[in-house]
């Protein structure tokens, strides 16, 4: 007979009654002595702060570790990626030294088991002779590859198994330096390993090239920006004359570290400023004019005719001026 669902709020206490799946506390209520999930946060509103009789829970999925954030909840932080690493390449490691056989053997059935598994060797029979020497001739063919490194650990495992029930130390401890440095290399070949660590040499070369081309914009804008009061003095009259013969603006100016392109643009940028301020020199006596215009109606309207007179003296010689 299947079980009714926990309910999701306590209808006496109005307290979640079912674990969060995030980082929480659990405890028993005082109101119903149901267990309650909540989250109560520490000091200064960081982690948890849990009382006595109540316990910290982490949710199983946030316990799970992998490059691949389709497969698990929680994130890793910048902090957490050597201690993952670390996990990965330690993975299997004995804590004792009479434990070595035994993680040996375990160590295999998990490297056989993922190969069994390849893509690479689908088709292929692993459990017999014949299945075995056609699993060595495909993976002998793609020394690169991670199935080929797998194998070559099983192999290296065996070896290291006899050495050790033979009393050779030396040859032990050579037998597992291959197995821990074919190791490491599996874990970076790993798929997702192996993209994330291309994934983050692009970002890198892109953060890289970003900062020399702001380099270079700067150094760009503070070369022009010097360049100002020279085309400044040199005049409209000269630029336009060395623009027309298309003759190279740098060796006549003495400048060889800016381009020639962006010389002539600057030039033509100052001819532009030359021809502005040209324009509005020439609209400035009309609108004096008219200013003046319009303040002799006025005065016409608002100031006695015996002052109008000295008043029109004062503009036409203030026009005269200007």
């Amino acid at each position: 007979m299947n079980q009714p669902p926990i309910e999701r709020f306590c209808s006496d206490c109005g307290l979640n009654l079912r674990p969060l799946e995030v980082p929480h506390i659990s405890g028993s209520c005082d109101v119903c002595g149901r267990t309650k999930y909540f989250i109560r946060l520490g000091e200064g509103g960081k982690g948890l702060h849990a009382k006595a009789g109540e316990t910290i829970a982490i949710p199983t999925a946030l316990l799970q570790m992998s490059l691949d954030p389709s497969k698990v909840q929680g994130r890793l932080s910048r902090e957490g990626i050597p201690y993952f690493l670390q996990k990965l390449l330690m993975e299997g490691m004995p804590a004792k030294v009479d434990e070595l056989s035994e993680r040996i053997n375990i160590s295999r059935e998990v490297w056989e088991n993922e190969l069994q598994q390849s893509d690479k060797l689908a088709g292929i029979d692993l459990g017999s002779p014949e299945g075995g020497q056609q699993m060595f001739q495909r993976l002998k063919e793609e020394m690169d590859s991670r199935e080929w490194r797998m194998l070559v650990k099983i192999m290296l495992s065996g070896e290291l198994g006899r050495t050790i029930e033979a009393g050779k130390a030396d040859e032990a401890a050579y037998f597992g330096l291959l197995i821990g440095l074919n190791h490491a290399l599996t874990v970076v070949q790993e798929p997702y390993f192996e993209e994330t660590v291309w994934r983050g040499y692009k970002a890198g070369i892109a953060i890289h090239e970003c900062s020399n081309a702001m380099d270079i914009v700067l150094g760009e804008v503070e070369a022009l920006a010097e360049l100002d009061p020279l085309f400044e003095r040199t005049g409209e009259a000269t630029l336009r004359t060395w623009l027309d013969s298309g003759s190279a603006l740098g060796p006549r100016l003495g400048i060889s570290t800016v381009p020639e392109a962006l010389l002539a643009a600057r030039a033509n940028w100052h001819l532009d400023e030359f021809r502005r301020k040209k324009e509005e020199n020439a609209k400035r006596p009309a609108e004096r004019r008219a200013k003046s215009e319009l303040l002799l109606k006025w005065a016409q309207l608002f100031i006695p005719p015996t002052a109008i007179g000295a008043i029109i003296g004062s503009l036409a010689t203030y026009l005269k001026l200007h």
